[in-house]
């Protein structure tokens, strides 16, 4: 009498070596797949987490523009123009790595900086290959100072011109990846002036 795991001639039942192959080739390409969606959510997760500071930073200088207004300190504001923005974080982000006076400091991917030269905040990202970067591998931000321009001359003119806030504004060209990671997500990165707080 044969047992459970025998077949007619007394073989062994098992894989064949053709239904092996199969199997190894289908667990690779899954893998293959499992690896490349995970390199996706890393960039995701670093642009939500840069978009969410970036946030952070514009909701700071709303509060800072609010309190200069409420206390009628509103001819101050161009002061503020080229300050650090982390300094008006009640905390600051834990990948801030502080402020440098020079040319790309040592700071790891994935960090915030101020530039104290050029008076830029500036994010060193981790996937920096997946983002499309105008120049150089650095996002650069600055604070800058929103005002009417009444008089056309380019230029910010306190007995003339008329305060309307401060800004978080971008300094260089980026995109994210286009590849969109949920249903809500647009796939590219807003780039343009946003948040203005003031008047």
């Amino acid at each position: 009498m044969a047992g459970p795991r025998e077949t007619r001639a007394g073989a062994q039942a098992g894989f064949t070596l053709l239904e092996l192959v199969i199997v190894v080739v289908l667990v690779s390409v899954l893998i293959m797949f499992a690896v490349d969606r995970l390199a996706a959510l890393r960039v995701e997760a670093e642009r939500v987490a840069m978009e969410r500071t970036l946030g952070s930073l514009r909701s700071a200088v709303g509060l800072d523009v609010a309190e200069h207004i409420l206390e009628g300190r509103v001819a101050r504001l161009p002061e503020r123009a080229g300050d650090n923005p982390i300094g008006l974080l009640q905390e600051p982000p834990v990948n801030y790595a502080g402020a440098f006076l020079g040319a790309e400091p040592p700071v790891p991917p994935g960090s915030w900086y101020f530039d104290l030269g050029s008076r830029e905040l500036v994010y060193l990202p981790r996937a920096a290959d997946a983002i499309a970067i105008e120049a150089g591998d650095r996002l650069r931000f600055a604070l800058r100072l929103v005002y009417e321009d009444r008089d056309g001359d380019g230029a910010f003119d306190a007995d003339n011109d008329r305060i309307r806030g401060l800004q978080i504004v971008s300094r260089t060209s980026y995109s994210w990846p286009t590849e969109p990671m949920s249903e809500g997500w647009a796939g590219k990165a807003d780039v343009g002036p946003r948040g203005a707080a003031g008047l």
